[in-house]
């Protein structure tokens, strides 16, 4: 288990790294370049920052429930298992981050596989780093005058609705 863990360990401590290196790592570059809404890629920028921000906040809420209100592994790795899933699904097929959904995955894998509260707390604590730097990349990275852009096209697509904005 031992060396599952340390692997895992190193693992988000090189993506973190390069995250924080400002990097375009794979992630970032594939949802920069990921066109949705009006072929803008500001729309899935938000919201994959989003879900990185969530990501972020649920590992803590991990954290939380073995730390602060003293629950039992076992019990915490049951909410761990269904969480962690989840964020994987959507990581990887809504928003292309498949580094990120890959970590997740090895990292669910290491945590039910932890037998103490240290490593528990040691896992989260790092992914709940990464999580936070991802999300910081992503808000840097979002291009902002595309907002502008779908604004102006919203004038020629509902000029009354635009009217209304400005008055």
């Amino acid at each position: 288990m031992a060396n599952a863990l340390e692997t895992v360990l190193k693992r988000i401590s090189t993506m973190t790294d390069a995250v924080r290196g400002n990097t375009l790592t794979s992630d970032l570059q594939r949802i920069y370049n990921r066109k949705m809404a009006n072929d803008q890629s500001f729309t899935v920028m938000i919201f994959g920052m989003a879900q990185m921000q969530k990501l972020h906040a649920d590992v803590r809420l991990l954290m939380q429930m073995v730390e602060t209100y003293g629950l039992a592994l076992s019990d915490v790795k049951k909410v761990a298992e269904g969480m962690l899933t989840g964020h994987e699904g959507i990581l990887r097929k809504r928003y292309e981050l498949t580094d990120a959904a890959d970590l997740v995955r090895e990292a669910k894998a290491a945590l039910l596989a932890v037998e103490n509260k240290e490593d528990w707390s040691r896992l989260l604590t790092q992914m709940y780093l990464y999580a936070n730097d991802v999300t910081h990349a992503l808000a840097v990275l979002i291009p902002w005058h595309e907002l502008a852009v779908a604004f102006e096209g919203s004038r020629t697509v509902n000029p009354a609705y635009a009217q209304r904005l400005v008055n």
